[in-house]
C-alpha cells in the first residue's frame, strides 16, 4: 500500500506546474517513444552526435551501448569539462557558442538525472539495471521497473532530446506564469509560430486541469481507503 502512496503522491507532485515547448524541429517521424531500454539507447546516440557537432571528443563511448549508466556518466563528465573551458576563460562567446554552451547545460543535466534512474533501479537490484546492453541484448532482457515519474523523465528527454525549444511557459499551480521565447522568435514574421504556441498552452491548461481533478480523486479515496474508520 505504500509505494502506491508514494507512486500517487510522486503523480500529484508532478500536477504542480505544467510545461509547454514548442520546439523546431527539421523532419518529424511521428514515432512512439519505444521501450524505455531502447528509449535511453535513442537519447544517448543523439547526445554522442551532438557533442561531436560540438567539437567534444567522446571517443572514449562505446557506440553499441550509448543508453547505459556508463554513457550517461560519461556525457556528463564530458559535458562538464567543455562547460568549464568555455566559461572559465571569461572570453566572450558567439552567438553559436552560446547556443552550444545552453546545449551542453541541457545534456549535462539530464544526463545527471537519467543516472539518478539508473541509481535507483540499482538500490532495487534490477535486472541490468544500468542497461549496459546493444540493442540486440536487450530483446533478452525484462523491462526495466520504472516508477511513473520515471517513465515521465525518460518520455519527456526523449522527446525534446537534442532539439531547438522555440518558445517555452511553464505554469505553476499558484498561478504563476512564465514564457520563454528565443529572440530570433519574439519579432514579426513568426506569427502562426506563436499562434501555435497559444494554442498549445490552451489545450494543455483544460487538460491539465483534468489531471487535477483525477487525481485529486483518487487520493480522497486512497484516504479513505486507508484511514481508520472511526
Amino acid at each position: 500500500m505504500s509505494s502506491i502512496t508514494d507512486q500517487i503522491r510522486t503523480v500529484a507532485v508532478d500536477l504542480v506546474n505544467l510545461e509547454i515547448n514548442t520546439i523546431i524541429k527539421p523532419n518529424i517521424t511521428g514515432g512512439k517513444m519505444p521501450d524505455p531500454r531502447h528509449a535511453l539507447i535513442d537519447i544517448g546516440k543523439d547526445y554522442c552526435f551532438k557533442l561531436r557537432d560540438l567539437n567534444v571528443d567522446t571517443g572514449g563511448l562505446d557506440l553499441e551501448r550509448l543508453g547505459s549508466y556508463a554513457a550517461f556518466d560519461g556525457f556528463r563528465k564530458l559535458t562538464k569539462t567543455e562547460i568549464s573551458r568555455l566559461t572559465e576563460a571569461g572570453a566572450t562567446l558567439t552567438p553559436t557558442q552560446e547556443a552550444g554552451l545552453y546545449m551542453l547545460y541541457r545534456i549535462r543535466d539530464m544526463s545527471g538525472q537519467i543516472n539518478g534512474v539508473f541509481e535507483d533501479l540499482r538500490s532495487r537490484h534490477e535486472e541490468k539495471w544500468d542497461n549496459d546492453c546493444t540493442r540486440e541484448e536487450i530483446q533478452n532482457l525484462p523491462q526495466l521497473r520504472l516508477t511513473p515519474h520515471q517513465i515521465a523523465l525518460i518520455r519527456k528527454v526523449w522527446e525534446i532530446g537534442v532539439e531547438e525549444i522555440a518558445m517555452q511557459t511553464v505554469i505553476q499551480l499558484d498561478g504563476d506564469v512564465i514564457t520563454r521565447i528565443q529572440p530570433e522568435y519574439a519579432h514579426g514574421g513568426h506569427e502562426a509560430l506563436l499562434a501555435m504556441h497559444r494554442e498549445a498552452v490552451i489545450t494543455s491548461v483544460d487538460f491539465w486541469k483534468e489531471l487535477i481533478g483525477i487525481a485529486t480523486s483518487l487520493l480522497q479515496s486512497l484516504f479513505r481507503l486507508i484511514s481508520p474508520i472511526r
